[in-house]
């Protein structure tokens, strides 16, 4: 089984919400013991807020942080603090629009694959980190992943497959 690392680094950024609600869960013994000591009191909340802020801190840093996405046959393996697997030859596949491109060109599409087994989803931006979309063989990789196994004509992995190879084929905008 070939595997073929992707250029794009994929962002997981899940949890956000529970991550600064167990923050600020934390904070409350804090505040408890700070009103019961007055002496302790300035000190714990002091240590609590500064507890607080290193925890927001360290959750926003490890959110940003980027993973490495590569292909093992028609499996998109996505790791960084976990790894995730998902066959695309037997996902549920969309795209979507992706965000805005930060180099002011086209929105790059993301691919989203929902492993029927587990019920996991995976979503990868189809950009290098350079912001740009990702070359054509590795675009051409994805598709044939997508279309390793019999599928019912019409399906949508197979009108997606369709689109990552008209994207491959396209010329590539000129910079500037």
């Amino acid at each position: 089984m070939d595997s073929v690392p992707l250029s794009t680094k994929y962002t997981e950024a899940q949890g956000g919400a529970g991550a600064a609600f167990g923050a600020l869960a934390g904070l409350v013994p804090f505040l408890l013991l700070a009103r019961r000591s007055h002496e302790w009191g300035q000190w714990t909340l002091l240590a609590g807020f500064v507890l607080l802020v290193a925890l927001t801190g360290a959750f926003a840093a490890l959110s940003a942080a980027r993973g490495k996405a590569r292909l093992e046959g028609s499996v998109l393996v996505l790791s960084w603090l976990r790894t995730q697997r998902c066959d695309l030859a037997t996902a549920d596949i969309e795209m979507d629009h992706g965000r805005e491109n930060p180099l002011n060109g086209p929105n790059i599409p993301r691919l989203i694959a929902c492993d029927r087994a587990t019920g996991r989803t995976l979503r990868l931006e189809l950009r290098t980190n350079g912001g740009g979309l990702l070359p054509p063989a590795e675009l051409r990789a994805l598709a044939d992943a997508m279309t390793a196994a019999d599928r019912p004509a019409g399906s949508p992995a197979l009108r997606y497959a369709d689109r990552l190879r008209a994207l491959a084929d396209a010329p590539a905008p000129e910079p500037g």
